[in-house]
């Protein structure tokens, strides 16, 4: 299989854990470690980018103030949130969450790979 035929299957169905947990593995065989991390650490908590059908954008969230879990599959914890880099793609507005648009899934995972590799950096 090929990186595009696992990312249509996980697009196609993003809630269903098994195509992430399927594509870490395949990744971690392409010796590509970090970004099999995140495909797992999303599958085993139950996140994924939403994608508005039609656009083809890939968004994560955080929390709104006060809130301590997440409401939504793109929503994550603030700390992981908060080291999304570039932050001009942050958007927010008065009745949503801030937001980080990437052009597509792939993308999305890659900065989650980004963030999750400085973290298990600094706690190790």
């Amino acid at each position: 299989m090929s990186d595009r035929a696992f990312l249509a299957k996980i697009e196609e169905e993003p809630a269903e854990a098994l195509h992430k947990l399927a594509y870490a593995d395949w990744l971690d065989e392409q010796r590509r470690h970090g970004l099999a991390f995140a495909y797992r650490w999303a599958a085993r908590r139950g996140h994924h980018p939403r994608v508005t059908p039609g656009i083809k954008r890939a968004v994560w969230s955080t929390f709104r103030r006060g809130q301590h879990k997440p409401a939504w599959p793109s929503q994550l914890p603030p700390l992981v949130f908060a080291q999304l880099r570039p932050l001009k793609q942050v958007t927010t507005t008065s009745y949503a969450p801030p937001n980080y648009r990437c052009r597509d899934m792939s993308i999305a995972f890659a900065a989650l790979a980004d963030v999750l590799q400085k973290l298990r950096e600094v706690i190790e």
